[in-house]
């Protein structure tokens, strides 16, 4: 499963990491549409809160009624989205849609009208994060938090000092795109409610060991083109499935509490897994400030020299 997310980068970040080569071999940047609430960085981000997603430009702008600026095959643009999606049928404020739909099992995808509808009206989208967090179970008490990220590109410095970077271009870090599907309700009287789903698939390899269920991640331009854009539906499920190239590691159970938005969240936990996680060490809330990741990190590089 997943349902906790961090993304560090800005709106302008995320517009960076999403550039594409368009079919005239120009660079595409995708613009940020209205959707609802407004996208902000998070170490610990939750369901119901807002998120950075990527869609198909044509499909999205005709929904909306905005007017669209990419008017290539496979331009996109990006969207503030509500994390649990809510149908565009439901009629009340969101707290009344009481079914759980932060995440969306693939296996029954096709089974029910929630998600079958979106998946074939090719409303399909991606979930732009840095990386998530899932929890281990080690015994009926105990759990241990990990935070699941792809491969990290620099080597010098950890994935969490990475973070520190707002600059998508300057951190070495690929961002995870998840599998998803969105929908658009018109039906509140306040505003346009635009809301999402990620997909999930029976893990496999390493990542079992920590969960049986992972999100989809889309791993190439290929398969998120195919995933976006194909008005072939069997094409379309061909990209959602497991992958075993991801990386992960420990972290404290400061991560547990979604109001906890400082870097100590992504932060290497390296105690006894068999110990309560976090027990030795004092947190504190902070507003989300990337710059402490590369102090904590430093630090923990000098502790282990000691060693």
């Amino acid at each position: 499963m997943c349902g906790r997310t961090v993304c560090t980068l800005t709106k302008g970040g995320v517009q960076q990491a999403c550039t594409y080569q368009c079919p005239d071999n120009s660079t595409g940047l995708p613009t940020w549409y209205n959707g609802t609430g407004d996208y902000q960085p998070s170490y610990n981000m939750a369901p119901t809160t807002t998120g950075a997603v990527l869609v198909a430009e044509r499909v999205y702008s005709h929904l909306s009624g905005e007017d669209g600026t990419g008017t290539g095959t496979y331009s996109r643009c990006l969207v503030p989205m509500r994390w649990g999606l809510i149908p565009a049928w439901h009629r009340g404020p969101p707290a009344e849609f009481k079914l759980n739909t932060t995440n969306c099992r693939s296996e029954s995808l096709l089974d029910k009208p929630l998600f079958r509808n979106p998946f074939s009206q090719k409303k399909r989208c991606a979930f732009v994060i840095d990386g998530y967090y899932e929890w281990k179970v080690l015994d009926k008490s105990k759990k241990q938090a990990y935070l699941i990220h792809n491969p990290h590109e620099s080597k010098c410095d950890s994935f969490a000092a990475s973070l520190q970077s707002e600059d998508a271009t300057n951190r070495k870090i690929t961002p995870m795109l998840l599998a998803g599907l969105y929908d658009v309700n018109n039906n509140n009287s306040t505003e346009r409610l635009v809301s999402f789903t990620t997909i999930t698939v029976a893990s496999e390899g390493r990542m079992s060991d920590i969960h049986c269920r992972m999100p989809a991640v889309l791993t190439s331009e290929e398969s998120l083109k195919c995933w976006l854009f194909s008005d072939d539906l069997n094409e379309a499920m061909t990209v959602i499935k497991a992958t075993d190239s991801l990386e992960f590691y420990t972290v404290s159970s400061f991560v547990n509490n979604s109001r906890n938005q400082s870097a100590d969240c992504v932060v290497e936990w390296v105690g006894n897994p068999k110990e309560t996680p976090g027990s030795k060490r004092k947190h504190s809330a902070q507003p989300v400030s990337p710059a402490s990741v590369g102090c904590m990190a430093s630090w923990l590089a000098k502790s282990s020299k000691k060693l």
